[in-house]
């Protein structure tokens, strides 16, 4: 593989080991340890498990190295359809994450063992408290209630299973009293056509 170059190459100020980067004006030159990268221990160091923490912002992609971080991790790409962050399991395993406060958690992701269903679940695992699942085929099941504060719309020709919906009078605003409603049920006369 060759390197070729338009325009003269001064690397002057670049020594054995060093990091480099393209300026402003598209020169190579060395990165500056404190501005460009950071070598200090004080923001990294080895985890006891073989990790790493970082004790500052992660950014990842950010194109311009003035652009801070806006969170703990912040991944971006510029005009791009891919992904920005790919969870993957190589294995029979969940590719999911976990979101969690003090006392409660929250995973989804997908469940290998559960036909490769996106799952939600109120819990530190997939499987356990499922409240969302979406099948491959973009089923969704919910478990337990599920509360539409708007208007629900179906373009199925036949919704099977069971829909039970609370009503009363503040529905229609022309609703009344049936009086011997069981009465008035067995006078209704069924008419055919041919």
């Amino acid at each position: 593989m060759a390197i070729k170059f338009l325009s003269g190459l001064n690397l002057s100020n670049v020594t054995a080991g060093s990091i480099l980067k393209l300026d402003s004006n598209g020169n190579i030159v060395a990165a500056v340890d404190g501005t460009d990268y950071n070598t200090a221990s004080s923001l990294w160091s080895t985890a006891g498990t073989g990790g790493i923490n970082i004790n500052k912002d992660v950014r990842i992609g950010t194109f311009s190295s003035d652009v801070l971080p806006e969170a703990r991790l912040h991944v971006y790409a510029y005009q791009t359809t891919d992904p920005k962050l790919l969870i993957e399991d190589g294995n029979t395993g969940d590719a999911s994450m976990e979101f969690k406060i003090s006392t409660q958690s929250y995973t989804m992701g997908i469940d290998n063992s559960d036909s490769d269903k996106f799952i939600l679940a109120a819990s530190t695992a997939l499987g356990t408290t499922n409240v969302l699942e979406i099948s491959t085929a973009g089923a969704p099941a919910f478990q337990g209630d599920l509360l539409v504060n708007g208007t629900m719309y179906s373009d199925a020709a036949d919704i099977s299973g069971r829909l039970d919906v609370a009503s009363d009078l503040r529905l229609r605003g022309n609703a009344a009293s049936i009086d011997q409603g069981v009465v008035r049920f067995t006078q209704i006369m069924v008419i055919t056509y041919t």
